[in-house]
């Protein structure tokens, strides 16, 4: 965090560190990796808790489909997010947590000509919310971030990457994605109270892996089209994305939501063997 003597500024990016530091305002710090893990609430421990009990349910899962046991949809539902929650603690392993006391860079003089970061979004020639949510769709919403402006920062802001990290985290984002529908569709052939409910589970399902494919696919078009310099205007791209994005998250929030419903109204019907325990001594080998 930049300090004017006892007043917090802002925090500082590693480039803001450097930039600041080599036009002299600033002294680089001497931060250990020691004292930057310390800022973490979250500890092996805890982290390695979690984790451990998101695998155990996953385990306990894998054990009934073994012992030709019924799985529910609201477990199967429960897997989609713990895998989503295993993934979430496994890139996040190392990253700091509430963190409360900062490490203090004091400001030797005044800054001259600073400006903000902050990108506009009138800037784009469309309107706020649907800036806003294309951004955050492909991966652009910390543009929209002035750090210059903040006490902190925000909980999922990622930083100043570039243009190969934004294609791989686009890429992971959109992978995990479709596994996270993958795991739905297991219950293709799950028994439903009615027919009705089993084609709406299975739409949604293919709903939900198809949406984050098509978004790749979209992309990946427009990158294809420019190796070959074909001049498309910007304003046909931009309502083209943010038609086909408003359409597409409508349709995968709509699918969302009918899965997590259809998890609980499923409940009313359920067989007898769904109530059963797995028997874990059938798993130790014996003679």
């Amino acid at each position: 965090m930049l300090y004017d003597g006892e007043t917090p500024l802002y925090p500082l990016t590693p480039k803001k560190l450097t930039t600041l530091a080599s036009d002299g305002y600033i002294d680089f710090p001497d931060i250990t990796e020691k004292e930057i893990k310390d800022r973490s609430k979250g500890d092996v421990l805890s982290k390695s808790l979690v984790i451990l009990q998101t695998g155990w349910f996953i385990v306990q899962c894998v054990a009934r489909a073994v012992e030709h046991l019924p799985v529910t949809e609201l477990e199967l539902v429960t897997v989609a997010f713990a895998t989503l929650n295993f993934v979430t603690y496994v890139f996040w392993w190392n990253k700091p947590l509430n963190v409360q006391q900062p490490l203090r860079v004091l400001l030797k003089k005044p800054i001259v000509g600073q400006t903000g970061q902050r990108k506009s979004v009138e800037d784009s020639g469309i309107t706020e919310w649907v800036g806003l949510i294309l951004s955050v769709v492909i991966g652009e919403q910390d543009d929209y971030v002035d750090l210059t402006t903040e006490k902190r920062v925000p909980t999922f802001y990622s930083g100043d990457l570039k243009k190969r990290q934004r294609l791989h985290a686009s890429l992971g984002a959109a992978v995990i994605a479709m596994i996270f529908g993958a795991i739905h569709c297991i219950a293709w052939s799950f028994p439903f109270p009615t027919l009705a409910e089993k084609i709406l589970w299975r739409v949604s399902s293919i709903v939900i892996i198809g949406v984050p494919f098509l978004f790749l696919a979209s992309f990946g078009l427009h990158g294809f089209l420019s190796c070959f310099d074909i001049d498309i205007p910007d304003a046909i791209v931009v309502v083209v994305l943010s038609v086909t994005t408003i359409l597409f998250l409508l349709l995968y929030v709509a699918a969302r939501l009918v899965l997590l419903v259809q998890a609980f109204t499923t409940l009313r019907s359920l067989p007898s063997e769904a109530f059963q325990t797995v028997h874990w001594t059938t798993f130790i080998p014996h003679f």
